[in-house]
């Protein structure tokens, strides 16, 4: 390859595995928090959804810790793992940790992108996604052009995941005050305790898929 070093690439795609289970701490919550704000959107419980709403952001921001926080103990063990050599062991260390990092701010863009979701406001975050998309292939030739190698495609993960978080949190926020009567912003320990108990078979159900796609470059 002419930017990036074919075994480095290799290795870098089998932290993808790793990177994928990372992925899964939100323990399925976000599944869940759809099937919620659904009903008392549903139902015109204005007053219940604010509640809902605004601890689902919370919980969302609370999740995204978790693959930060995993990245960075994890990246010294990732390339003795893959049996990395050693001029490409910071590489393929940094890589992942920006990896790490972008699955965090992805874990705060589902949280707000759930709750679209379930309000049948999914044709503007589409849209996003896609001009996004577009985005992040274009950062990723200009960063392999400006010499950064391996870590121009997470890079441009990250940047992507940055914007796609900010931008569905704003409209969020937007779309709230338009539409909420009720100003009430606390947060609702009932609902997460019922939220995670609900959530624990989503939870199982979705890390045997992951486990079964990716057993084969584990």
């Amino acid at each position: 390859m002419q930017f990036i070093d074919a075994r480095l690439y290799g290795a870098w795609l089998a932290t993808g595995s790793i990177v994928a289970i990372l992925g899964l701490s939100d323990f399925g919550m976000f599944s869940v928090i759809t099937q919620r704000v659904a009903v008392a959107f549903g139902k015109k419980d204005f007053v219940n959804l604010g509640r809902l709403i605004n601890t689902s952001i919370i919980i969302a921001f609370i999740l995204s810790l978790i693959p930060l926080v995993l990245g960075l103990i994890l990246m010294q063990y990732i390339p003795g793992w893959l049996n990395v050599e050693a001029e490409n062991v910071i590489q393929i260390s940094k890589a992942f940790l920006i990896s790490s990092l972008s699955t965090s701010f992805m874990m705060v863009s589902y949280g707000s992108g759930s709750i679209f979701v379930a309000l049948q406001k999914t044709k503007l975050l589409s849209v996003i996604e896609i001009i996004l998309g577009i985005i992040s292939i274009f950062a990723t030739i200009i960063f392999l052009n400006k010499g950064f190698g391996l870590l121009s495609i997470p890079l441009a993960m990250l940047l992507k995941s940055v914007i796609l978080s900010i931008s569905n949190y704003v409209l969020l926020m937007i779309w709230k005050k338009k539409n909420l009567i009720s100003k009430n912003t606390y947060f609702d320990l009932l609902f997460f305790k019922d939220l995670f108990s609900q959530s624990l078979w989503v939870f199982i159900v979705k890390i045997s898929r992951v486990l079964t796609s990716q057993s084969d470059k584990l």
